[in-house]
């Protein structure tokens, strides 16, 4: 008898539960519109269609040839920057694909026209690769370029340089989204990793400069209704081209072949490789069933000389040092965590192992297997699980092994819809809805971004009688912080 009310009041719940989900989505995606049309306002160009030719020389003394995958879509970008409308663009490229490069172009293209140009990292490593990946391209063409990270020397010296306007190309962490951090006449931000930084940071670093052209890089490849309920309609170059022809195999083993990928180990050092060797946790306390990076080290350092551990406890100047000790070849086995999962570039790693790999989300396996292999020589990719896995757990692994295309095995995952993340999801900030949920709502993305493109069109300033009610819409879920675009501009 009671069956019946049970399954009533589950249906309320449910059909609740989709109205608050609907309204948080509604939410969102009225925000991301109304950053969006205020980088379409008119404006007028502002750099020089001139510049080409001194982009043409930077490109000509690079050691390698653009792709032509990279060659359109520094044209699309370059395209951009002579419209009238401020640029916002997503370069989403999958990993190794040379989406800094194109940043890097486009970002002299701007500086040649006497502008103050700024790239934004989540982590310090990442910073630092920038910026020597940055000086090391144009350190020929008189560009001057500065870090500003937590750990950084003389921070008073490099600010006064950025405020003065002394300072071409600022490469940073969230350092330069502080209040302190002023530029004279700052034109184009690129946010690597985009979606590490939120909307409020977006819109933070767009407000110290004028009329600020905007290009977000992401190596996190999703479906297009992940990227629609993620980031709303944004105009998207996708990169699927890896400059050099190296593949990566994937490799599937249970924990109990660990001798046998020991093994494998010793001969691989012997012939002269570095390994990465990839922890799921940093200590036993942490959780008690998953392997730890202190524990694989401890047992891993008799059985090999050049080994050293690797965390995101340790200081930036003790991390500096062991990738440093790394890339120049010191260190042959690196045990880490996923601290490596962004801005490690050593183009000599060619082998790496993830332990309890099932614990993992695609996402970032896929981001950890792309640090290998970005040489001239192959990779491979050693995956191991623990005993007893699920049957879903293991498809999941297989699509791994079966491509390493990112956009496949993105849509892969949100197909099975199941054994953890799909891939993109934290990435791209879903964690931040309370109601919405990508894979119970996914149907509802493309209605509500319908909904709030036919609201704005009618009502751009939301000052109707729906128009106030929607502000406070806003205001419920913390979005409206970009009600000041209306006013601002």
């Amino acid at each position: 008898m009671h069956f019946p009310i049970n399954e009533s009041i589950q249906k309320e719940k449910s059909i609740a539960l989709m109205r608050l989900a609907y309204d948080e989505l509604l939410a969102s995606q009225l925000s991301l519109i109304l950053v969006r049309n205020s980088f379409n306002k008119k404006l007028g160009n502002k750099y020089f269609s001139s510049n080409q030719l001194y982009l043409n020389k930077l490109i000509n003394s690079l050691p390698f040839q653009l792709t032509e995958e990279q060659k359109i879509i520094l044209n699309q970008v370059i395209k951009d920057l002579l419209k009238k409308q401020r640029m916002n663009r997503l370069i989403h490229g999958d990993v190794g694909t040379g989406k800094t490069i194109l940043a890097l172009l486009a970002a002299y293209y701007v500086i040649k026209s006497k502008y103050q140009v700024a790239i934004l990292a989540p982590t310090e490593l990442l910073a630092k690769q920038h910026y020597k990946l940055a000086t090391l391209l144009l350190k020929n063409f008189n560009i001057s370029c500065f870090l500003l990270v937590s750990s950084s020397e003389k921070k008073e010296v490099i600010l006064e340089k950025i405020s003065e306007g002394e300072a071409d190309l600022v490469i940073g962490t969230h350092s330069l989204i502080q209040e302190r951090v002023k530029f004279k006449n700052l034109s184009f931000v690129i946010i690597d990793e985009q979606h590490r930084f939120g909307v409020e940071q977006r819109l933070k670093m767009r407000e110290k400069g004028k009329n600020v052209d905007m290009l977000l890089l992401s190596a996190t490849p999703i479906p297009r209704t992940l990227m629609l309920a993620a980031l709303g309609d944004i105009d998207v170059s996708i990169m699927k081209q890896r400059p050099n022809k190296s593949e990566i195999k994937t490799i599937i083993k249970s924990e109990n072949n660990l001798l046998e990928v020991i093994s494998y180990v010793k001969e691989e050092i012997h012939r002269g490789k570095k390994i990465f060797w990839v922890c799921p946790m940093i200590d036993q306390e942490e959780e008690l069933k998953k392997s730890n990076v202190i524990h694989r080290y401890n047992s891993l350092k008799n059985k090999f000389k050049d080994i050293a551990i690797l965390h995101g406890k340790m200081s930036s100047d003790e991390k500096n040092a062991i990738i440093e000790n790394f890339r120049v070849g010191s260190i042959k086995i690196l045990i880490t965590t996923v601290v490596i999962e962004v801005g490690i570039d050593i183009p000599d790693a060619n082998i790496i192992i993830i332990e309890q790999s099932e614990t993992f989300g695609l996402a970032q396996i896929h981001q950890l297997r792309g640090r290998v292999g970005r040489g001239k020589e192959n990779g491979t990719c050693i995956l191991l699980f623990k005993e007893n896995l699920t049957e879903s757990a293991y498809e999941r692994l297989l699509v791994m092994k079966s491509t390493n295309d990112g956009f496949i095995i993105a849509e892969k995952d949100l197909e099975m819809r199941g054994g953890g993340e799909v891939l993109g999801v934290k990435q791209y900030g879903y964690e931040n809805f309370i109601f919405f949920d990508i894979i119970h709502h996914n149907s509802l993305v493309k209605i509500a971004n319908k909904e709030a493109n036919y609201i704005l069109h009618k009502d751009p300033t939301l000052i109707s009688p729906r128009g106030i009610l929607l502000r406070n819409l806003l205001y419920i879920f913390k979005k409206d912080r970009v009600l000041d675009l209306i006013s601002a501009g």
